[in-house]
């Protein structure tokens, strides 16, 4: 992402219009195939495996990046990531303990789910 910003400053508009369009593709799946809107994070992949909806505690990496090079695009808006930091919070460090203690952030949390009757499954 960063490099359209570089594109930009040398007025490299081929490279830059090429660019945008394969960021535009990789957010709109991003969004659209990762994203778990029931319990507000983005899945760690699409496919069927049984790990494929884990709460990756590095999720927004690329988010932190991008803010660091100060890219005009942003990849995921500051609500939704406060969302999904919520999210990691509360399944990947506060879930994770040893007896009474914390133990830190584990990767690969499962998210707890409820079925009608209240019951974790």
């Amino acid at each position: 992402i960063c490099m359209l910003d570089v594109c930009k400053l040398f007025d490299l508009l081929d490279d830059y219009n090429r660019l945008y369009d394969i960021v535009n593709r990789g957010i709109h799946v991003y969004y659209n195939e990762l994203y778990d809107n029931n319990n507000q994070y983005f899945r760690y992949d699409n496919s069927k495996n049984s790990y494929s909806d884990s709460i990756m505690s590095d999720m927004l990496i690329g988010q932190f990046y991008n803010n660091i090079c100060r890219s005009s695009i942003k990849i995921v808006p500051n609500a939704l990531a406060v969302d999904c930091l919520n999210t990691i919070y509360s399944n990947n460090v506060i879930k994770v303990k040893q007896g009474d203690r914390f133990i830190g952030a584990m990767n690969g949390m499962k998210p707890i789910r409820y079925n009608s009757s209240g019951v974790f499954t």
